[in-house]
């Protein structure tokens, strides 16, 4: 009987993650860029989780990652990063061609070596969105192309769109928190401390929510500070936001004042 792991394994990817920062990467982010020409979002394509980590090699180069393929044993993940790598041949993304020296090999395609170059650029704005299956993600990186918008499911499907970042782009970054145009402030004022365990009024309030989302955002000298964000069944909102001595302060706030989070951040940019 076949050894079906060892099978599996003979058909990794290269390692990327050298290759990506090479000329011919950059040329394939630039190509994928040109494509760009006239206002508004460009659509860029979209990958699973296990499409990712057969690609890049590693779940940590791969993250942020959904609940499903996080969730997987070792060998049930190595089977399906097979499976990922024949998804990506059977639409052209990887192609096997023999090299210089005649051996057959995979080699990446100009659009996926693109892509995964302009993903490459760290993160400026992140929400990680804790929702009833799992966690979901909305991803900010700023290249010298512009922005690259990455949206995680709690499935595990990522898709990645070139972008402005303009006015319009709170509505998408409002909606990722759950967060509805009318929000009203909730009545919540409690304080979590600085060290040990969050007291039980926090939690409980926390755990009532209908979304809760952890914000992490990086202004442009690399500062990062970090929001939580929870809206009620009711649509009420609140923001937990970090106090000089360690503390998170829990209280409601309208959307203006989540606006204000967001322009704030923009303009460090």
């Amino acid at each position: 009987m076949t050894d079906t792991t060892t099978a599996q394994d003979a058909v990794e990817l290269p390692d990327l993650r050298s290759a990506l920062m090479a000329e011919a990467a950059g040329e394939a982010a630039a190509a994928v860029t040109a494509r760009r020409t006239e206002p508004g979002a460009l659509r860029l394509g979209s990958l699973t989780d296990e499409e990712l980590v057969a690609a890049l090699g590693d779940v940590e180069t791969a993250a942020p990652l959904g609940r499903w393929f996080s969730g997987l044993d070792d060998a049930t993940a190595q089977t399906v990063r097979a499976s990922a790598l024949r998804s990506l041949t059977s639409r052209g993304e990887v192609v096997f061609a023999p090299d210089e020296e005649g051996t057959v090999a995979p080699r990446v395609g100009q659009r996926l070596l693109g892509l995964l170059r302009l993903r490459l650029e760290p993160a400026r704005l992140v929400v990680e969105s804790v929702v009833g299956s799992g966690p979901a993600f909305y991803v900010l990186r700023q290249g010298s192309a512009g922005w690259m918008r990455e949206l995680v499911s709690a499935d595990g499907f990522h898709s990645f769109d070139l972008l402005e970042l303009d006015d319009t782009e709170i509505n998408t970054f409002a909606a990722a928190l759950g967060v509805g145009a009318g929000a009203a402030p909730s009545d919540v004022d409690l304080v979590q401390p600085a060290d040990g365990e969050a007291p039980a009024a926090v939690r409980e309030v926390l755990a009532a929510q209908e979304h809760v989302a952890q914000v992490t955002l990086t202004s442009a000298e690399g500062e990062t500070t970090g929001l939580v964000v929870a809206v009620g069944a009711d649509g009420a909102l609140t923001l937990g936001r970090p106090a000089e001595d360690g503390s998170v302060h829990f209280t409601g706030a309208s959307t203006d004042e989540l606006r204000a989070v967001w322009t704030t951040w923009r303009t460090d940019q």
